[in-house]
């Protein structure tokens, strides 16, 4: 079935039930502006909490004064100050890769038209990204490889070479190598060496006589 009635009503209303006596209220001044150096003048607002009833009072008075700045209202000009950066947090995870925080504070606002403070308040890093679920294990450099690009037979020693060593590496939250893996020189020295002769062989047969 289609609905069928008003849909809007109206009555008188009844002056006890409006607050028809109720008088407008104002609520608080607020405080006076600040007097930046320099400045001449500062001001201070309020607002109407609740207008009046029908028969009420209205509210009649200023919505906003102002003064003339005076020496003891006068504020120093103060640039914005920030905090030392705090410790590191605790990493987030013990493994398989997290991240820690740190962060700064605002200790005290500009005033009297000073600088703001302009910078990163927090700032994250990762942590702990060696892989969950092993033995820890530190990182451990190899035996160095011998020199290579040096020529056996060249006793001078002024051929560059280079060497590398492997590395065996951290497993669970043990400590990275912290090193060289590769590095160049100079050839090293071959000590010279004297010939030598072998012992003579024993004397072949002598022929028919």
């Amino acid at each position: 079935k289609q609905c069928h009635g008003s849909l809007t009503q109206t009555k008188v209303c009844e002056l006890e039930k409006c607050k028809a006596n109720t008088s407008c209220n104002f609520n608080d001044w607020a405080d006076w502006t600040h007097c930046a150096s320099g400045a001449t003048q500062r001001t201070r607002e309020r607002s109407i909490a609740s207008p009046g009833g029908p028969q009420g009072d209205a509210c009649q008075g200023a919505m906003q004064e102002t003064e003339a700045c005076d020496e003891g209202t006068a504020l120093e000009v103060a640039d914005c100050k920030m905090s030392h950066w705090s410790e590191w947090g605790k990493c987030s995870r013990s493994c398989g890769g997290g991240h820690q925080e740190q962060e700064r504070q605002i200790v005290s606002h500009a005033v009297g038209g000073g600088n703001a403070c302009n910078g990163t308040l927090r700032v994250t890093r990762s942590c702990n990204e060696g892989l969950c679920g092993l033995q820890a294990a530190d990182c451990i450099f190899e035996e160095w490889q011998e020199w290579s690009g040096c020529d056996a037979t060249d006793a001078s020693g002024s051929r560059q070479a280079s060497r590398t060593r492997g590395v065996k590496v951290a497993r669970g939250d043990g400590r990275p190598c912290a090193g060289p893996v590769t590095e160049a020189g100079a050839c090293p020295e071959v000590a010279p060496t004297d010939c030598e002769w072998r012992s003579w062989n024993d004397w072949g047969d002598c022929g028919e006589a």
